[in-house]
């Protein structure tokens, strides 16, 4: 078993990028995921260009489309809105994460355990990046009232 500096539970976008930036330090890192990947998850499917910036001075920027803005659309009615600095990307989010967390999976000092949950393993410093049912919010003190949020996605063709 590495001795961990770090452990990461949650290796979507935050817990593998929060892993390859500490692990570029010196930083010993275990990162757990307890899904595989690719795995299935809804969401918008898009990096704004504060995400693009953050993410290519990271680890570089993956091979996808640039957009200069986004569209909502509800019923007849739309809405344009330009980013004023920088592109967005489109990417699918199994795809991006699977990538990011290969990247981290390769990062010097990053122990990264795909299928692997937290079983309560003790390091001096534990992260929870594990998402929107967190095993660490349920457990801390002070709730916060959230409220419900539900996300329906799919692909089309056409």
């Amino acid at each position: 078993m590495v001795k961990a500096d770090v452990t990461i539970v949650g290796g979507g976008p935050a817990g593998s990028a929060l892993a390859v930036a500490l692990g570029r330090r010196g930083v010993r890192v275990v990162l757990h995921e307890k899904a595989r990947h690719p795995r299935r998850k809804p969401c918008g499917e898009g990096l704004l260009p504060y995400g693009v910036n953050a993410l290519g001075d990271l680890v570089g920027l993956p091979s996808a489309p640039r957009v200069g803005g986004l569209t909502f659309r509800a019923g007849d009615a739309s809405v344009d809105a330009e980013f004023r600095r920088g592109h967005g990307l489109v990417v699918r989010r199994d795809w991006f994460d699977t990538w990011l967390f290969e990247v981290a999976a390769s990062s010097p000092n990053v122990d990264a355990r795909p299928g692997d949950p937290y079983r309560g393993e003790r390091a001096p410093v534990l992260v929870g990046a594990d998402g929107a049912r967190s095993m660490f919010h349920r457990r801390l003190p002070a709730q916060v009232d959230r409220p419900l949020r539900a996300g329906l996605s799919a692909h089309v063709s056409g």
